[in-house]
């Protein structure tokens, strides 16, 4: 429980250290500055996940930890948002913080995915 709460607090920490760049250090992004938000947020479902899932006894309640993860993730994406407000450059914009909660979402979903296929191959041989 220990190493994915680190994991989660070291991620979100990285998440604000990229959100200080000033808009003339982010440069040009290769992609959709939404798909970007996706992806960076995604991972960040995931380790959420992870983290709120520890402990779980059965597979019967992963929907619990899934909205968990979700709304922790998306709260920080607001501040993350909020924090852009002051940084120059940057715009807080709620496009960007919807493409994070979506990727959330996908994140942490890949996580149940992950462990579905896991457990199913590690019981079966």
């Amino acid at each position: 429980m220990y190493i994915s709460l680190f994991l989660c607090l070291a991620y979100a920490g990285i998440i604000f250290l990229l959100s200080s760049l000033t808009g003339s250090e982010v440069g040009q992004l290769p992609t959709s500055d939404l798909i970007m938000h996706g992806m960076e947020y995604a991972g960040f479902g995931f380790l959420l996940y992870w983290w709120r899932s520890n402990g779980l006894k059965t597979n019967e309640d992963r929907l619990r930890p899934f909205f968990q993860a979700v709304i922790i993730g998306s709260i920080y994406a607001a501040t993350d948002e909020f924090h852009q407000g002051f940084v120059p450059g940057r715009t807080p914009d709620i496009r960007d913080w919807s493409a994070d909660t979506i990727g959330l979402m996908l994140g942490a979903g890949l996580f149940i995915l992950t462990r579905f296929v896991w457990q199913r191959r590690y019981r079966h041989g």
